[in-house]
């Protein structure tokens, strides 16, 4: 600088002169060429991210639709133009001393073009073309042999709407890659949280269905304090003085628990019409029983006592007594050793409309004995109960279709089920144990979907021996989740449990904390909206790993 100033002659001016083009090329040369580097890793990077999405998904258009729009998002630039994306399988085989391993590669591949200002007015290009490739061998995502139990909260909150509105859920916009039309229409016409929890449930079957060859088979598990159950019901009816066995299919409460002794009984439902009287009503007159049919029968005291706790003539069995006293008469170590037996349940016959003797109108049908509450009405409203809930249980099956399958598409709630009055998860846990054993592969899932138990702030302000949910501390706290592991483990059966709780974050601290303790902390979530719902539901039983990067 100051041979420049001191330059008298221009010659120092002279050669800066000549050289500053020069120095001004490489400059945007050397700017373009870090900008097309720093591009160049962007891509390669927002391409391997991308690239685990889309091999979640099942077809080649969907892949490629969700490689795209990830890379504009990513670049934050919508007019950004992308270019041959595809995906191709190839084979990698690799030799050990021990054996050949052939493992199949999903390759993807995308271009970027990349204007370039400098350059365009240095060589008249106007842009740059970017490659990128990443190959990916798939680790985990669908597995094809997963047998799934899904246990659905059918309790009256589940009517309450959903937290995000329907015109905001990001998969259902036409260019989301999990964008389904007959799932997104069925999310506008309705989207209380039980039907939010079918339609998003019939998402992951198609997810499952579309892996080649799978085995996997789905059960369903509707519950809220207990599940309903359908079963062949044989009994004796006295016609003309002869009994003739009977059959009809009858609804069951059904409860996979174990009571203390002084309250077990061989055959439940033998007990399930016999009232603490022995009297019956006929014609307007009252007629007692000399001998009532079961005074003299073995268990009898045990049957009074159990249904003295749990119900009474003409009220509500399963409102008025059991949140008071179901947790008393639990053998609780029983309960645990007996929940992986489906056969070893507590099953509560409910009366239909044809449970009646057509000699004797007022009567209904027991097996043993009948029953009488006096006139039809009074039998059609007092004794005929089942669950507020429209749906069974289900057993293991393929579903081919989930789009026609009842439990998923019919409304959940009308004028005949209003919904359970109170919600007990660890009724569909122990439930959801025995369900599990009659799966087939060597991996199986119970996945349990609610809005929450009733009260937050468990055990803080009742007593825990009068409180319903004292029944869900006291299991939890014996190790009720890692028995369930351990015991199917001892089988050779893989087992995972995860609980997706619809619910704010803010309010629901304490029990996503139980449930982390239980089945795992990466194995319980709380959701507030339907994108979340679906995207945790995915995580959860597909993996968050879906593949090893073999390369980039």
């Amino acid at each position: 600088m100051k041979r420049f100033l001191a330059d008298k002659n221009g010659a120092i001016a002279l050669i800066l002169a000549i050289i500053a083009p020069l120095i001004v090329a490489l400059l945007a040369l050397s700017f373009d060429g870090g900008n097309l580097l720093l591009k160049q890793a962007r891509l390669q990077d927002a391409l391997r991210e991308a690239a685990l999405g889309a091999n979640t998904l099942s077809s080649e258009g969907e892949k490629r639709k969700f490689i795209e729009s990830y890379l504009k998002v990513y670049f934050n630039n919508k007019n950004m133009n992308f270019s041959n994306i595809s995906n191709t399988k190839t084979q990698s085989t690799k030799k050990s001393k021990e054996e050949i391993d052939t493992a199949e590669i999903i390759n993807s591949y995308a271009q970027m073009s990349l204007n370039r200002w400098f350059k365009i007015n240095l060589t008249k290009e106007a842009s740059t073309t970017l490659s990128a490739k990443v190959s990916i061998e798939p680790t985990n995502g669908v597995d094809p042999n997963v047998d799934y139990v899904f246990a659905m909260d059918f309790s009256s909150s589940m009517k309450e709407s959903f937290f995000t509105k329907t015109s905001k859920i990001g998969f259902c916009k036409p260019d989301s890659p999990d964008y389904d039309e007959i799932i997104c229409n069925k999310l506008k016409v309705g989207a209380n949280r039980a039907e939010v929890m079918q339609i998003v449930i019939q998402k992951i079957i198609q997810t499952i269905n579309a892996t080649p060859n799978h085995s996997s088979k789905f059960a369903f598990l509707p519950f809220y304090a207990g599940s309903q159950i359908k079963k062949p019901f044989t009994y004796n009816l006295n016609m003309g003085g002869k009994n003739t066995e009977q059959s009809q299919e009858a609804s069951y409460y059904a409860l996979q628990v174990t009571f203390k002794p002084e309250y077990r009984l061989s055959d439940y439902d033998f007990w399930s019409g016999v009232m603490p009287i022995g009297s019956a009503v006929i014609d307007n007159h009252r007629l007692t029983f000399d001998t009532p049919p079961y005074s003299t029968h073995e268990e009898r005291s045990n049957a009074m006592a159990l249904f003295k706790r749990l119900t009474r003539p003409k009220e509500n069995l399963i409102h008025t007594h059991i949140e008071n006293n179901l947790p008393k008469i639990i053998d609780y170590e029983e309960t645990l050793k007996n929940m992986f037996d489906p056969n070893k349940i507590f099953s509560f016959r409910f009366y239909g409309f044809q449970d009646f003797n057509s000699f004797i109108p007022e009567a209904r049908i027991n097996g043993v004995a009948y029953d009488y509450y006096g006139d039809k009405k009074n039998i059609s409203k007092e004794s005929m109960r089942k669950l507020d809930m429209k749906f069974y249980e289900q057993d293991f099956k393929r579903i081919d279709n989930p789009k026609i399958l009842d439990i998923l598409n019919l409304k959940p709630f009308d004028s005949d089920n209003l919904g359970g009055g109170l919600t007990l998860v660890s009724t569909a846990i122990l439930r959801g144990a025995a369900l599990l054993s009659q799966g087939k592969n060597k991996r199986r899932i119970l996945v349990i979907i609610t809005d929450g138990v009733d009260l937050e702030n468990v055990g803080s302000s009742i007593s825990s021996e009068t409180d319903l949910l004292y029944m869900e501390n006291k299991l939890f706290s014996m190790g009720m989740c890692e028995k369930i592991r351990n015991e199917y483990k001892s089988r050779g059966v893989n087992v995972d449990l995860f609980f997706i709780n619809i619910s704010l974050k803010n309010e629901s601290k304490n029990t996503l904390k139980r449930w982390q303790k239980c089945a795992g902390e990466k194995n319980a979530a709380v959701v507030e909206n339907i994108d979340e719902f679906l995207k945790t539901f995915k995580q959860f039983i597909f993996g968050n790993e879906l593949g090893r990067f073999t390369n980039g």
